[in-house]
């Protein structure tokens, strides 16, 4: 719906730290696969790290601008 309305949206997965790294990377491919989208396009943060938050940032302001 949103994409239809062409409004920016992003797909936040939170609590990173909660995973080790080899499980972080499977989950993230498989979350994409079955959501047909690139890994890139998944943004993976913790709030308790500040893992992934300052690029989370970096895309809503550049949506901001558009």
């Amino acid at each position: 719906l949103l994409a239809s309305l062409e409004v920016p949206t992003a797909l936040v997965l939170t609590k990173a730290d909660k995973v080790s790294g080899n499980e972080r990377t499977n989950q993230l491919h498989k979350i994409a696969k079955e959501l047909n989208l690139e890994v890139d396009d998944l943004f993976l943060t913790s709030s308790e790290k500040g893992t992934g938050l300052s690029e989370l940032w970096v895309m809503i302001r550049a949506q901001l601008r558009s």
